[in-house]
């Protein structure tokens, strides 16, 4: 069996962060994960978006290419994808099923014109399931378009519990807080060992990934507070970062 995952902006860049270990899965929901029960993945960005077009077109392609993407796909067996304006109703010209997955169609259909809801809720009522990320989602979204509930799931945006599971083996996260004066700035360093990825990936996007690198202690200085007050603590922080970095910065073996 066959699953395609379509989004409406690439997740290319996304892809290669989570395969060196640098980004959660979260958001791809669960799709790195069907392949332990037998199912391979893909992930198909369109063809009439794939690059940058003058703004004229942009806006066009935008719309079309939920027309097209039935029809770029190969063999596959189910589509999951947020683009529900026209592609559950395209996808039956090759008779495949498409489980939309609800990216704000609330909002959407709340701001949509009457003729918009009519066509909406039909591409809607084509999709062989949808999924909401809360159940106050699926409860409105249901009673808004009518549609039946029982092809309605509620599936919470997953955790991604390698990546925040914290590795011995890679070092620990750490927070730095240097509060300048009683009522100054408040800088924070925060570190975290990077490690590679433990999952590869499977799917063809996944080609284009950098090659896993030796993880490294990674410094971030945030400071809030007034400008003249982060001015005069800039030279402090920047002296205790870079005694943090000196520490931290070489690689975790």
């Amino acid at each position: 069996m066959k699953a395609t995952f379509v989004y409406p902006n690439s997740r290319v860049e996304l892809l290669a962060g989570i395969e060196r270990g640098e980004e959660p899965d979260s958001t791809l929901h669960g799709a790195l994960y069907l392949g332990e029960h037998g199912i391979d993945v893909e992930f198909h960005d369109p063809l009439l978006t794939r690059r940058p077009l003058p703004k004229a077109l942009s806006q066009v392609a935008w719309n079309v290419r939920e027309l097209t993407v039935p029809y770029e796909l190969g063999r596959t067996d189910v589509v999951f994808t947020p683009l529900a304006a026209f592609l559950p109703l395209a996808a039956h010209g090759r008779r495949l099923p498409v489980v939309v997955i609800n990216f704000g169609l609330n909002l959407i259909w709340r701001r949509a014109s009457r003729a918009r809801r009519v066509l909406l809720r039909r591409s809607l009522c084509a999709a062989a399931r949808i999924i909401c990320l809360g159940e106050a989602q699926r409860t409105e979204l249901v009673a808004d378009a009518g549609l039946e509930p029982e092809r309605v799931l509620t599936m919470p945006i997953p955790v991604d519990d390698r990546f925040f599971t914290p590795q011995a083996d890679a070092g620990t996260r750490s927070t730095l807080s240097l509060k300048i004066a009683a009522q100054g700035p408040v800088a924070l360093i925060n570190t975290r060992a990077v490690a590679p990825s433990r999952r590869p990936l499977t799917s063809k996007v996944s080609r284009h990934s950098s090659p896993r690198s030796a993880p490294t202690q990674r410094v971030r200085v945030r400071i809030a507070a007034p400008r003249s007050a982060a001015s005069s603590a800039l030279s402090t922080t920047r002296r205790a970062s870079s005694v943090w970095q000196s520490e931290y910065s070489k690689p975790v073996r």
